[in-house]
């Protein structure tokens, strides 16, 4: 049996680099779900008018899920005219165009909004790089396996 140095270096130097990535992106979807956390405990609610819709697929599946992205208009508290597009999206049916909706904002950063929604938690903080992270950490457990076949098969015979 011939086991090739570089070969193997290669496949488990590329396993340890996707664990690694799919890591410090785990990392990052937990950052990014404990700000969405503290966003929610200091926002401001109001009412808002929905001027367009953004929809954007967040799903990396066979059966994508699209959530809509508000483009609102408000005014803040202290009388500020403010137009943005929310934080968050909102899975179908979305809120048609022109309907007045609930949202929150930050009172620090007014243009950070979100649509009030019944979920305990935010509908789509950090989905992205929690999605990105399980599909680096199928990756990283491929490479092992990868190179265990090319061991005993490959290379033994």
């Amino acid at each position: 049996m011939t086991v090739h140095v570089l070969a193997s270096a290669l496949l488990l130097g590329a396993g340890a680099v996707f664990l690694l990535g799919a890591g410090l992106l785990f990392l990052r979807g937990l950052r990014q779900r404990r700000f969405a956390a503290g966003f929610r405990a200091s926002a401001v609610e109001v009412l808002a008018e929905v001027l367009s819709l953004e929809a954007k697929d967040v799903s990396l599946t066979t059966n994508p899920e699209t959530l809509y992205f508000p483009v609102v208009s408000f005014t803040t508290a202290e009388g500020r005219a403010v137009t943005a597009e929310c934080l968050t999206g909102v899975p179908a049916p979305p809120p048609p165009v022109g309907q007045q909706v609930a949202v929150r904002y930050d009172p620090q950063h007014p243009e950070r909004v979100e649509v009030l929604d019944d979920a305990e938690g935010p509908v789509s903080a950090a989905l992205t790089s929690f999605l990105l992270a399980r599909v680096l950490l199928g990756l990283a457990v491929a490479m092992p396996l990868a190179w265990l076949v090319l061991v005993f098969v490959v290379w033994t015979s």
